[in-house]
């Protein structure tokens, strides 16, 4: 907390010091930021950096703050460091920052601190509207940094406005990393602190919410409702993966509209909507069984009629709910597992490679579900197509990139079905013994799948 600055009367006995019952002042809005107004000390000290407000220092005619001039050229530093595009530098510069807050908050006095808190935020918004991405990056990670100073001051409820209004500039986005990176840590807003969290997750899940219901399942690549559509997903992600409490009361209304991301022309909006699915889902099946029986019901009739529509993203969106319902293991799935077996082996040799790569990554997941009943029934079919598919690859470049799915997929099914790949060792380890021969500049595309291979087949036969 900012108490966390340790007393030093014997040098500041004319300064007011922090306690837990003073906060920084928390509503200090945007535009406040870029005109470095502040009411530090109930008095009209203006960030003096100068008469254009860039933030960047204060007035050498401010005696108060004379002894800080050395640290003030250290955030300098710092921010210029996390405008660099090295990501190194970048994060480097964040745990810098972080440093450098938590030593400046037990050195200075309350109003020295606001006053400077205003600077910062000057900062942080020159980063946030930098017309360069890692401009944008740098702040995302000052405010990430923000966040995690208040959460050990424990006024992370109080600054939760202001740092979010920072990352909603940044969201929705055209740019997939700026999106994805600004939406992680707005989730990291919603640890439970309160009535003023609960009301910011609302807030933003009813947004996200009105996002994927007004959003057509097919839009254009670059249309507003698009960047919408999976800016949602990835809030709400982040929201699961923090404060999954608070989101509970909300996942009825996401899952009713989830089918809309997962049939997306995009590729990336219908993984990212996979992940949220399956965070969705694992909320509600560590609350309630009753509910969730209901949502696997609901996504089995999805996945069926996505089928007779025979699109390449509906077939996809059908084998990525599957994958995710496998994943969650509920004992919902014993009577719908030589369905999901049928049903995805039907694609095994369809023509995108996406779908052909779900193939490969739900079979393991099927044979770990259930290791006995898959040996019994499926192993065989399973490995006689796999062996066929390398034999094939061996003497062809087409679809080339499926060789190391392929091997990995192999890996994982020899690790749950344990001895029982024995039969299939011989020709499994020909076709390794073939990759680790071929010439380098084609063995590079799955040398490192080959081993991973070899470790989980060492793991299955002892």
């Amino acid at each position: 907390m900012l108490s966390l600055r340790k007393k030093a009367e014997s040098r500041r006995h004319n300064r007011k010091k922090l306690n837990p019952n003073i906060h920084l002042d928390d509503e200090i809005s945007t535009a406040e930021a870029v005109d470095g107004v502040t009411s530090a000390a109930g008095n009209d000290t203006r960030a003096a950096s100068g008469a254009d407000g860039d933030g960047k220092g204060f007035s050498e005619s401010d005696p108060s703050m004379a002894d800080l001039e050395t640290t003030f050229a250290t955030f300098n530093v710092i921010f210029d460091k996390l405008r660099s595009p090295s990501n190194q530098e970048r994060l480097q510069a964040s745990y810098e920052l972080k440093n450098s807050l938590i030593s400046l908050a037990r050195e200075v006095s309350t109003e020295q601190f606001q006053r400077f808190s205003n600077v910062l935020n000057n900062k942080i918004f020159e980063l946030i509207h930098g017309s360069d991405v890692n401009e944008k990056i740098g702040g995302i990670l000052a405010v990430d940094t923000l966040i995690g100073f208040y959460v050990h001051t424990e006024e992370l409820p109080n600054q939760t406005s202001r740092l979010a209004n920072y990352l909603r500039v940044l969201i929705p986005s055209n740019d997939i990393e700026v999106m994805r990176l600004a939406a992680t840590t707005l989730g990291k807003l919603a640890i439970p602190g309160g009535t003023l969290t609960s009301d910011f997750v609302e807030f933003e899940v009813k947004t996200c919410i009105e996002w994927l219901t007004t959003s057509p399942e097919n839009s254009s690549s670059s249309s507003k409702q698009e960047f919408r559509k999976h800016a949602s997903l990835l809030i709400v992600t982040a929201l699961a993966n923090n404060s999954p409490y608070l989101l509970y009361p909300y996942i009825n209304s996401i899952l009713d509209n989830i089918w809309r991301a997962l049939r997306d022309t995009k590729l990336v909006i219908r993984s990212d909507a996979a992940v949220t699915l399956g965070k969705c889902l694992s909320i509600i099946q560590h609350r309630d069984s009753i509910l969730t029986k209901q949502w696997y019901e609901r996504l089995f009739k999805g996945c069926v009629y996505g089928l007779t529509l025979n699109t390449n993203e509906a077939i996809h969106a059908t084998l990525l709910v599957y994958r995710e319902l496998l994943v969650l293991r509920g004992s919902f799935l014993n009577s719908k597992y030589d369905e999901i077996y049928h049903s995805t082996m039907k694609y095994k040799d369809h023509k995108y490679d996406v779908i052909r790569k779900e193939v490969y990554a739900i079979l393991p997941l099927l044979a770990s579900f259930e290791p006995q009943i898959f040996t019994n029934k499926y192993l065989d079919q399973t490995m006689v197509h796999f062996l066929m598919v390398l034999k094939n690859l061996n003497a062809s470049s087409a679809n080339l990139s499926d060789k190391s799915y392929i091997l990995v997929s192999i890996g994982d099914i020899a690790f749950e079905v344990g001895s029982n790949i024995t039969p299939y060792m011989d020709p499994i380890l020909d076709n390794i013994r073939d990759g680790l021969q071929s010439k380098f500049k084609n063995r590079k595309n799955f040398e490192r799948e080959l081993f991973y291979c070899i470790g989980k087949l060492a793991s299955a036969v002892g």
